[in-house]
């Protein structure tokens, strides 16, 4: 990665990347660091996601259930 980026997306990417089962929780309103700038994790994991070639990004909190991107 060119710009700098929080340590757990960077190890998140490698475990993706492989293949890996990964299931992530926590505050959802944090903001993390991705290539220079600080955005919300669910702009982390899209924009992860779309650049490692995965064409569904499925994210679920309990408001507003199953969501797909």
């Amino acid at each position: 990665m060119s710009a700098a980026t929080s340590r757990w997306v960077t190890e998140f990417q490698r475990q993706i990347t492989r293949r890996k089962h990964v299931v992530l929780y926590g505050n959802i309103h944090d903001q993390f660091l991705w290539r220079g700038s600080y955005l919300p994790v669910h702009d982390v994991l899209a924009a992860l996601f779309a650049e490692t070639g995965f064409e569904l990004y499925i994210r679920y909190d309990p408001v507003d259930g199953l969501q797909f991107d």
